[in-house]
């Protein structure tokens, strides 16, 4: 009760803070929901504190986000939790531009400012827009920084299909992909030794791997000697812990069997030979990024847009599935370490993703300096219709 307590006036007070933060301060603004986010935003704000001395906020809900612990004469960190800080904190926000990764503004707690802001979409994640992601998760947006080509036919297809207006879409790229292309093979394996290690990463749905259960599959690899690290979603972690309690619980004692619950970064990317995932996106980044395997176990569709059909266009998740690895159907997991050991014994795999990545993802290795870019063009574009427009400039005072 006391921890909800000090948390409660916390937040009030980062709110407070920012709301009394200087203009200038507040040019350029980010909202993170925790630290799990931190990585798809930090390129863009260390370009731009860093490269372009731009001021930026970054206000999070989560009191461990690391930004709040970062310091620099350019950045200004707030917390303001996840109740009625936060709902008065994007009520009466002031900004600019605002640069988030949460989906469905304006359909559920989180209201657009009372003033007038730009609101700038950050993608967390490579897959396409309207399949996974809910029905009209992004219609509210003003601007999209898109991840690749895949995204922008997406978006305008549902803007045409339900009569929108056409939001402003960016060729921006994915901050992750660039550092997991720029990291390569320099992270240390050492403690994995000789062992072929199998990462468990799947996405998070009433139907995924890890919700229907994932011992079964463990014990096979384990049985056939793989080293497995099980990395649980944050989604799955957050809405259903007694399945990730169960799952650690029961091969806790095994030598060769871990847990990774640090999903903000990619150590266990860089010590996995093999993914297997279902339709996680993380799937995406270990592919492209690494040039490794994945084999993807044959679960039904992440489906939560049910009108998705409708714009004729294949999810890439769906597309690139064979193209990045190879597909498994559930009743045949005891065929899982033989196919592990096939997409091992594919060097040429490296180079044939490397080839996708050129294709879908724009901007490979400096999506940092265009996402800084844009963001810059939008606050400028909201300076030059606040001086047009005397109301708006009435509404800031």
């Amino acid at each position: 009760m006391l921890k909800k307590l000090c948390l409660f006036l916390k937040s009030w007070r980062g709110f407070w803070r920012f709301d009394r933060a200087f203009d200038k301060e507040r040019r350029v603004t980010f909202y993170s929901e925790g630290a799990d986010y931190a990585g798809f935003l930090r390129p863009i704000v260390n370009e731009l504190i860093e490269n372009h001395a731009q001021p930026v906020s970054f206000v999070t809900s989560d009191p461990e986000d690391p930004f709040l612990k970062l310091e620099h004469p350019c950045l200004r960190s707030y917390f303001v939790g996840y109740g009625s800080a936060r709902i008065f904190f994007f009520l009466t926000l002031r900004t600019n531009v605002l640069a988030l990764t949460m989906t469905d503004l304006e359909k559920l707690h989180i209201r657009r400012s009372r003033y007038p802001v730009q609101y700038a979409y950050i993608f967390h994640s490579m897959v396409s827009t309207h399949m996974i992601y809910t029905k009209g998760a992004f219609d509210n947006y003003d601007s999209i920084l898109c991840v690749g080509p895949h995204q922008i036919k997406e978006i305008r297809a549902w803007e045409e299909l339900n009569a929108l207006g056409p939001k402003k879409l960016f060729d921006h790229g994915y901050g992750p992909l660039d550092y997991l292309l720029e990291a390569g093979e320099t992270e240390n394996r050492e403690e994995f030794g000789d062992l072929v290690t199998v990462l468990i990463a799947p996405s998070w749905s009433a139907e995924g791997l890890l919700e229907t259960g994932a011992e079964t599959l463990v014990e096979i690899l384990l049985t056939a000697g793989f080293r497995v690290v099980i990395r649980p979603h944050p989604r799955t972690k957050e809405l259903t812990p007694h399945v990730v309690a169960a799952l650690a619980d029961k091969f806790r004692e095994h030598p060769y069997c871990s847990m990774d619950f640090d999903t903000s970064g990619f150590g266990s990317f860089h010590a996995a030979d093999v993914m297997i995932s279902d339709w996680s996106g993380a799937a995406l980044e270990f592919a492209l990024g690494l040039g490794k395997p994945v084999l993807f176990l044959d679960v039904p569709r992440k489906i939560n847009n049910p009108d998705y059909e409708l714009l004729h266009h294949e999810p890439v998740e769906v597309t690139l599935r064979t193209q990045l690895g190879d597909v498994l159907d559930l009743q045949h997991l005891d065929e899982a370490p033989t196919r592990i050991r096939t997409l091992c014994a594919q060097p040429e795999r490296r180079k044939n993703n490397h080839a996708i990545c050129e294709k879908y993802i724009f901007n490979i290795g400096r999506s940092a300096m265009r996402g800084a870019e844009i963001l810059l063009e939008l606050a400028d574009q909201d300076e030059l219709a606040q001086t047009l427009d005397p109301d708006t400039n009435n509404a800031l005072d």
